[in-house]
Order: structure tokens, then sequence, then C-alpha cells
């Protein structure tokens, strides 16, 4: 399963979510040096610093990423 994670800090409910099996497809955070921790510890995952960035858009893009482009209409995304 997949997962946004918004103001994410340093990423705790992100490792407790892989460790359950979620997979973090994309994350937000302002901080600078929560950037850079989350960046070592998930360094494919794209960061955005503004919650109002997060648009259907940027939802969209990240399950694409994550899914495969043309995979994510059929798991039920965001349309």
């Amino acid at each position: 399963m997949k997962h946004l994670s918004l103001f994410s800090g340093i990423g705790g409910i992100d490792l407790a979510a892989e460790w359950a099996g979620f997979e973090t497809v994309l994350m937000v955070e302002n901080n600078a040096y929560c950037q850079k921790v989350l960046r070592k510890h998930w360094p494919d995952v794209p960061i955005l610093e503004d919650i109002f960035d997060v648009t259907k858009e940027t939802i969209q893009e990240a399950l694409a990423d994550a899914f495969g482009r043309g995979e994510q209409q059929s798991e039920g995304a965001i349309t």
C-alpha cells in the first residue's frame, strides 16, 4: 500500500508505516534539517516544502511514479 506523508518531520511515522508494509510516495516538510534527514533515509521520495503545493496533479504525479505510468487509473488514483 502507498501513502503520502504530510508534515513529515524526520519521518518517524513514515518509518513505522514502512515497517507495516506501506510505501511513502510523497513527503511534505518545510524544515530544512528535517528535509536532510528525510532525503538521507528516503532518497527516492519527492519532498515538497509547502502544503499548498500539494495539488491533485502532484498527487497524481507521485502515484504515477510509484505505480508506473498508465497503471494508476486502475489502482483507484484521484481523478
